[in-house]
């Protein structure tokens, strides 16, 4: 906006006082500083016009122009003008109000600083710079900016540089998608179907164990403008038409892909990437004109980096443009040659490489001739590795996603014990054949690019040490995961679930070799150490694949280890809503358990069963179960699973309205949770307390159950259930006759988990609005929301939220039956149960 003349420092915007200027500027200049400041600017009128000349986005400011143009207007009338959903505009309006504050705050700047500091990505902190690749970057970005152009693959063979390209193309447009620009290795997956799950979990979003990861992406996608960048595509081609379905639900997405092969999809533009420009050897430009070379910058670059007396001069310049040449332009050929420069002069260095190419020359008629170059340029440096390097090099093939220099160490046989493995590794990352970077525990993290792991798995399957490889491989990952499983108190779950994220391509290869290989109990081991990183980390889908394909391979197996893993599948299939199999699974383990004479297992499968019960309504069998399960934990004096059991007895006795009961054994589990340090679990205990009073109309007590309950997420940043919890507040406030500020905060909270795709609390929020509307004698609403939030609870496989079941029953809707009819009642519940998450958003926000 135009220069501000108000002394700095003395107008700090905040989110109020931005609402407040757009929306009811006469209360905003009632106020000093604000009216002085107002008035410096030529008046609201002149400020108004400047807030509409901002350079921004096409959303904030057609958002912009809608709000002005009728200050103080309904959300629905604002929904209208930009001809959008209310939930829409609601987003929209939050994200201008994030984006004026930052503008108004700066003092006169047209628009926030274009660092791209407050954008949402996960590109790496410090990049190299990109070394004689701008044309390409220019003509990548022209493409990229068409209008028509929504999916960009970018093409060419193996070590021509398309990561690279794609990494620096994401941080030049980091400012040109408000929404976010995100970089997804898929080097590692195989299995298309992990396409969607992986970018769901990239992008932090939640519900995938309700909802299908595709849908839950168009869901997040669709009124954001955002990059996704997608890393070596070429082996998941089968995942291509998830790629236009997300295109055509989002229209201000754009995908750029990296790939050895284009994808075929309808609509995709495609970009080859060239090798690096090479010099004329038979008329050599002058050194200045010569050292801006592409090619040869890049390889002085690269010398310098572990020669820093290395310079390009009129004695080497002809040699060095022979040896790019000679390597075809191709950048990964040229960084393995030029880390050679600390052995080799470079005279030395061009003769080394014709004679190793000669013999090297591999013919094929599979090959392109440039793939052959870059395949002699690896075997030409892995030639000249030492022996253990060499051995070193070939097992470090194994990793997947990369490793650690513990995961090396105990799983390489390096041959070279008077050497430390950290300095081996230092050597190969100093030859470039291998790449490192710091991880957030300062530790290093080594991994191969693709390129090279290929060949090293190669070299591996030529010494014959592939099996044995593999064997340590699984081992060691074995180990892992055990070691650092979750005891009876609770464990650092972030910093868990944050390790096996990082090691989880790792753990993938592990359990593929196992089942390769018929290590059964081996997989059980892994699976039943894993599942609740699958659950609590959005990897649901996935890890019931994996647990099916596991407890099928095993069947017939006597084992705690397969009891464990049945556990665990349990828990899994009624998190993706197949209750019928989680009983099934529940049921094998506590017969094993039984068997074997494990009181434990026993008890845990007792546990889901009475869990499964419970879901399903069958009461009397969920507190056999549990009932059953007590004496067993009390026997081995396990507080952690007594304090488990009283909380499920009590929310069994909740949902069968037993208040008293409930809240008697609620108190029993919150103590020994409290007594063990277990927040997280104490804050649920606080809630089914909570629920307890309200439906006693105990609102009081109600309410301080909930703040408490809420103090404890606010601690554990644990969003989605703040957001609950804040639904919970406004129950109590309805129920006092404060009927007003319940509906606003019903409303703020369901706009808040509709962002959170938080499927379970949207139901909640949606059935109290249809509360709400019955109170206000809006009863076609009301028939509406109810059809939603039962649509979207048999959809999610919440029957009822839990700790109300009793409520549930058919005489809760006699009033709207009453009031408009069956016939009406039937059509408009229809058209709720027909609504989409969005549509059942924007009619409750509606009322």
């Amino acid at each position: 906006m135009s220069e501000t003349r108000f002394p700095a420092g003395q107008v700090v915007w905040d989110e109020e006082h931005v609402k407040a200027l757009l929306f009811e500027p006469e209360t905003l200049v009632v106020n000093e500083p604000w009216r002085s400041w107002v008035k410096s600017q030529g008046g609201l009128g002149k400020v108004r016009e400047a807030l509409l000349g901002l350079a921004v986005s096409d959303k904030h400011h057609r958002t912009l122009k809608a709000i002005l143009a009728e200050p103080g207007a309904s959300l629905q009338r604002y929904a209208l003008l930009m001809h959008t959903s209310v939930a829409t505009f609601v987003r929209y309006r939050a994200s201008l109000v994030k984006m004026l504050v930052a503008v108004l705050n700066s003092h006169g700047q047209e628009k926030p600083s274009a660092s791209g500091a407050d954008i949402p990505n996960n590109l790496p902190k410090r990049m190299s710079p990109l070394i004689g690749r701008q044309m390409e970057l220019e003509s990548i970005a022209r493409l990229l900016r068409r209008e028509d152009v929504g999916l960009l693959t970018i093409t060419g063979p193996g070590g021509i540089g398309k990561t690279r390209l794609a990494l620096q193309t994401a941080f030049d447009f980091l400012t040109e998608f408000e929404d976010g620009v995100f970089f997804i290795s898929l080097a590692s997956i195989s299995n298309p179907d992990l396409v969607a799950p992986t970018i769901v979990q990239i992008l932090g979003l939640g519900g995938m164990d309700n909802f299908p990861p595709q849908d839950l992406l168009k869901n997040h996608l669709c009124d954001k403008r955002l990059l996704l960048v997608l890393d070596n595509f070429e082996q998941i081609t089968p995942a291509s038409p998830l790629l236009g379905e997300l295109l055509e639900a989002a229209p201000g997405l754009k995908i750029l892909v990296t790939s050895r092969a284009v994808l075929h999809v309808y609509g995709e533009y495609e970009y080859t990437v060239p090798p690096l420009l090479l010099p004329e050897i038979s008329s050599l430009p002058p050194l200045e004109e010569l050292s801006a070379f592409p090619s040869v910058a890049l390889f002085v670059n690269r010398a310098q980096a572990v020669n820093s007396d290395f310079a390009l001069s009129r004695e080497n310049a002809p040699v060095i443009a022979e040896i790019c040449v000679r390597l075809e332009g191709i950048p990964l050929a040229l960084e393995l040659a030029a880390a050679r420069i600390k052995l080799f002069a470079p005279q030395a260095l061009m003769r080394e490489l014709s004679q190793r190419f000669a013999r090297l020359t591999y013919k094929s008629v599979d090959r392109e001739p440039r793939h052959q170059t870059l395949r002699n340029a690896v075997a030409w440096s892995y030639d000249l590795l030492g022996p253990q390097e060499q051995a070193l090099f070939a097992q470090l093939g194994v990793f997947v996603g990369g490793c650690t220099l513990e995961a090396v160490a105990q799983t390489c046989v390096t041959g070279q014990p008077e050497t430390p493995v950290a300095e081996q590794m230092a050597s190969l990352v100093g030859k470039s054949m291998l790449q490192v970077e710091t991880r957030h525990n300062g530790e290093p993290r080594f991994t191969l690019l693709e390129v090279l792991r290929e060949y090293a798995l190669e070299r591996l399957e030529k010494a014959g040490e592939t099996e044995s490889a593999w064997r340590r491989h699984l081992d060691y990952f074995l180990r892992l995961v055990e070691s650092v499983e979750p005891g009876p108190r609770e464990p650092d779950l972030p910093a868990w679930m944050n390790l096996l994220e990082e090691e989880h391509d790792n753990l993938r290869a592990a359990l593929r070799r196992s089942l390769a290989l018929g290590e059964h109990d081996d997989a059980l081991r892994i699976a039943g150490s894993v599942w609740r990183f699958w659950q609590i980390h959005g990897h649901v889908e996935e890890g019931a694949r994996w647990m099916s394909d596991i407890l099928a391979g095993s069947s017939g197996q006597q084992s705690i280890a397969r009891a464990k893993a049945l556990w665990g599948a349990g828990w899994l299939g009624m998190v993706v809503g197949d209750l019928e199999q989680a009983r099934i699974y529940f049921e094998e383990g506590a017969n094993l358990s039984r068997r074997l004479d494990d009181k434990r297992y026993l008890g845990l499968s007792l546990h889901g069963l009475g869990a499964v019960a419970r879901g399903q309504g069958d009461f009397p069998r969920a507190l056999a179960a549990f009932e059953e399960s007590l004496p067993l934990f009390r026997a081995l004096q396990n507080s952690e699973d007594v304090a488990w059991t009283l909380e499920h007895l009590g929310a069994t006795a909740l949902d069968r309205g037993e208040f008293e009961q409930a809240a008697a054994y609620l108190q029993q589990g919150l103590a020994l949770f409290s007594e063990l340090e277990q927040q997280w679990p104490c804050a649920e205990a606080l809630t089914f307390l909570g629920h307890a009073a309200l439906q006693q109309a105990d609102y009081a007590l109600a309410r301080k159950y909930y703040e408490d309950a809420r103090s404890i997420y606010q601690e554990l940043d644990d969003r989605p259930n703040i957001s609950t919890l804040n639904t919970c507040i406004g129950a109590v406030l309805f129920g006092q006759g404060e009927t007003v500020q319940a509906i606003a905060l019903y409303k703020e909270n369901l706009v808040t988990l509709h962002g959170l795709n938080n499927y379970w609390g949207m139901v909640w929020s949606l059935e109290c609005l249809a509360k709400a509307a019955v109170h206000l004698e809006n009863y076609e609403t009301a028939a509406r929301l109810g059809g939603a939030a039962d649509a979207l609870r048999r959809i999610t496989g919440v029957l009822w939220h839990p700790g109300f079941h009793s409520q549930y029953n058919d005489r809760r809707f006699d009033v709207l039956k009453n009031e408009l009819g069956l016939d009406e009642w039937e059509r408009l519940w229809a058209e709720g149960q027909a609504m989409s998450v969005d549509e059942a958003v924007s009619c409750a926000l509606e009322i």
